[in-house]
């Protein structure tokens, strides 16, 4: 660039630019295929953005130490699943401002600067290291929701939206995650613990089951607004009590501490996608009530009362 006043003095500036290319489109499925490390390829993969940086239940706090554990790591995680729905990844964010990501987004991120992970049987995908400025487009966008039964499920599913059908909760009373609160985290969802800073517990199982007799756990972070919210019972029981469907994330999390809890479990971002708003199923015909502290035992759902001598 130069320029030249009335009397002829002349000022130029000179600044080089250099254009890189555009990264090209990959497959979800060749990214899969590669070498776990850094993938360092000039490419970019394009889906949907699955879940929820607002949401408490994106995946599960890592244990660091006795009785310590890393929440952080929940609001530095997301999902993304193909735009045909069919394989998913989970996104492991540098900083928890990198990863907020609005739901349903379509989005193209580049691979260059970011890493493979994978964890096997079940087999599990993770891209890691990943920051705001690895997104070359990010869009408006609805997601694809696969509807798949419980026996349907396989590992390319897992880190995808799927909804489930003819779901209901095996065990309907208490709230949506049966632990001990005394020893879980101090926060909005739990007030009254005793321990300000050194949790024993972070997540929750719940069992639910088909008009089949196939099981599966859906999983409910200590840290969720809304596992204890309400009351649907007199007695406190607040978890949904028909069947219907649930919208969740497929994920493959083994919980030592609980024993066998399936290869396959799901984590709802919001409550409204735990739908179970139909008749029940099942009909219940032993009644354990532990709720009513009273003399006598009165039950929740059959008649009758059971005296405490």
């Amino acid at each position: 660039v130069s320029y030249a006043d009335k009397l002829g003095n002349e000022v130029s500036a000179e600044y080089a630019i250099t254009q890189k290319v555009f990264p090209k489109p990959i497959e979800f499925s060749e990214v899969r295929a590669m070498s776990e490390g850094k993938i360092g390829l000039p490419q970019y993969i394009e889906g949907f953005i699955i879940s929820d940086y607002n949401s408490k239940n994106i995946c599960p706090a890592p244990q660091t130490a006795q009785f310590k554990y890393d929440f952080t790591e929940n609001d530095k995680t997301a999902y993304i699943e193909s735009v045909d729905g069919r394989y998913g990844f989970c996104l492991k964010f540098a900083t928890e401002a990198d990863a907020q990501i609005a739901r349903y987004s379509k989005v193209k991120l580049a691979l260059e600067n970011v890493s493979l992970k994978k964890e096997l049987n079940p087999d599990r995908y993770y891209i890691t290291g990943v920051t705001a400025a690895d997104f070359i487009e990010i869009a408006n966008g609805s997601a694809p929701v696969k509807t798949k039964s419980i026996t349907e499920l396989t590992d390319d599913d897992i880190f995808t939206l799927v909804s489930v059908p003819d779901l209901e909760i095996v065990y309907k009373d208490g709230c949506f995650t049966n632990c001990t609160d005394g020893y879980s985290l101090k926060c909005d969802a739990n007030p009254f613990s005793g321990i300000s800073n050194g949790s024993r517990w972070c997540e929750s199982p719940l069992m639910m089951i088909d008009s089949k007799g196939n099981t599966i756990n859906m999983v409910t972070n200590c840290s969720v607004p809304w596992r204890r919210d309400g009351k649907d019972k007199a007695m406190g029981t607040i978890v949904p009590q028909g069947t219907g469907t649930f919208k969740g994330i497929v994920v493959a999390e083994p919980m030592v501490r609980y024993g066998d809890v399936g290869r396959y479990q799901l984590r709802a971002m919001v409550k409204e996608d735990i739908a179970l708003t139909g008749a029940p199923t099942y009909k219940t015909i032993v009644e354990w009530n532990w709720n009513d502290w009273k003399a006598d035992t009165a039950p929740e759902v059959g008649a009758g009362t059971l005296t405490n001598v």
